[in-house]
Order: structure tokens, then sequence, then C-alpha cells
């Protein structure tokens, strides 16, 4: 399976811890009056929004995980479900958080998981969204088709050193 195409994406944006803050932030007000009973994290990108949602509302998280990807490579053409939401959220209401929105199937997975163990009311929040995905959640923070370059995968180890994440291609700063 080959990597994203991100060729596509129209210009950079560099995201710093701050700016990842101050994003999420500016959608709490929202998040807020919605007030869910819990915070569901997709794993792995969603949970850092997720958590610091979570810590603000003083609301509950628990994981889900579905991906196209193992040990960081791409190898599934279609979202896989690797941890599915837990009896846990019957009757709650629910508040899904991911990194990113782009072609919005993860979160059409997810809703049709979630109709399925029936929570009383379901809302979506990206941190980010491409422009052709902004319509699939209720909430975003961000709408751009710019490649987004996120402080927790901007590098990677190597065992020696840290490097820029070979994923991403070359870009100008």
């Amino acid at each position: 399976m080959k990597p994203y195409d991100y060729q596509n994406r129209k210009g950079v944006k560099q995201i710093s811890w701050q700016n990842f803050a101050d994003l999420v932030k500016s959608t709490i007000p929202e998040l807020a009056k919605y007030n869910p009973d819990l915070v569901l994290g997709v794993v792995r990108g969603g949970l850092y929004p997720a958590t610091y949602i979570s810590h603000i509302l003083q609301k509950e998280l628990l994981p889900i995980r579905l991906t196209r990807r193992y040990q960081d490579k791409i190898i599934y053409t279609t979202p896989k479900w690797i941890i599915k939401p837990t009896e846990e959220i019957r009757d709650k209401k629910i508040l899904v958080v991911d990194d990113i929105c782009d072609t919005g199937e993860t979160s059409e997975m997810i809703k049709k998981e979630l109709q399925e163990h029936r929570v009383a009311e379901l809302k979506t929040y990206t941190l980010y969204s491409h422009l052709h995905g902004k319509d699939k959640v209720d909430y975003c923070s961000l709408v751009t088709d710019e490649l987004i370059i996120n402080p927790w995968d901007r590098e990677l180890f190597n065992g020696l050193t840290f490097i820029s994440n070979p994923e991403y291609p070359k870009y100008e700063e």
C-alpha cells in the first residue's frame, strides 16, 4: 500500500503546540454547550485533542481506534476497526474527537457503529478538516486543504537521533 498523496495539498501548515491549544480552545464554547457525557478519542492523532477537550470540559475519555495503518504504515485500503466502543456509551451524549477529516469515511464508520450502541446523542469534532470533508463533522477548528504538519508527528526517532518524518514530502519552511 502506498502512502497518502500529500503532493495534492495546497501549501503546508506547520502547527505548533501553542497553535494546537489555541485551535482546540477556539471551539470549546460550542462543545461546552453540547455538554457531552463522554468523549471518545480516535486513537492515535485524535487522542491529543480528545484528551485536552476531556480535561477542559471535565468529562471522561474513552479510546476507539479505526485506521488504515499498522506500525505506522498504511496497509488497509479502508479503515479497519481495532478498538470498538464499549457498552458504557449506551444512552449517553457522546462527542467523538479525531484529528482530521479528509474524506469523512472514518467519521461515517464511527457514526454507524455508535448507532448500533444506541447512544442518546452523537456529535463529532475534528481539529482540522479538508474542504471536501468539512460537512461530515459537527465541529471543526480549522478548515484547510494545506498539508498539516502536527507537532506530534513532525519528527521520528530512528534509534540514534530525531529525524523529519519521511512520510511528508520535502517542503519550504
